[in-house]
C-alpha cells in the first residue's frame, strides 16, 4: 500500500516536472529565445545561465527605452519569466565547482540589474530622476 502511493507521488512529480519543463519552453518561445529541450544536468545549467544571461540584457534594455519615454511600462511580464527562470536555476543539481560558480555568476549578474532597476524605478516615482 506505502508502495502504491509512492508510485503515485513519482508519477506526479514527472507530471509537474513535465508541465513545468513545457511551461519554460512556451515562455522562452515566446520571448524568442531558444527553448531548451529536456537535457541532461550539466548542458541544462549551462542553457539556463545562457537564457537568464540574454533575457537580463534584453530587459536592462527595455527598461532603458522605458526610462527614456521610448516605452510606455516596464518590462514588468519579462521580469517575471526571468524570476522564474532564476528560481528553475536555483533548484537544479550542481555536481561540479564549475557549474556552481556558472550558476552563481547568472544569479549574481540578475541581482546587480535588479538592484539598479528597482533604484532607478524608486527615484522615478520619486521625482529625482527625470524622463
Amino acid at each position: 500500500m506505502a508502495n502504491e502511493s509512492d508510485e503515485s507521488r513519482k508519477r506526479r512529480r514527472e507530471r509537474e516536472d513535465e508541465e513545468e519543463e513545457e511551461k519554460s519552453q512556451r515562455e522562452a518561445k515566446k520571448l524568442g529565445l531558444k527553448p531548451s529541450a529536456s537535457l541532461g544536468g550539466h548542458s541544462k545549467i549551462e542553457e539556463l545561465s545562457h537564457q537568464i544571461e540574454v533575457l537580463v540584457e534584453q530587459i536592462d534594455r527595455l527598461y532603458a527605452m522605458y526610462f527614456q519615454k521610448i516605452e510606455k511600462l516596464p518590462p514588468i511580464q519579462k521580469r517575471t519569466v526571468l524570476n522564474d527562470l532564476i528560481n528553475q536555476l536555483d533548484r537544479e543539481p550542481k555536481p561540479t565547482p564549475q557549474l556552481k560558480f556558472k550558476a552563481q555568476s547568472a544569479r549574481t549578474k540578475y541581482m546587480t540589474y535588479c538592484e539598479r532597476w528597482d533604484k532607478k524605478l524608486k527615484d522615478l516615482e520619486n521625482g529625482k530622476l527625470g524622463r
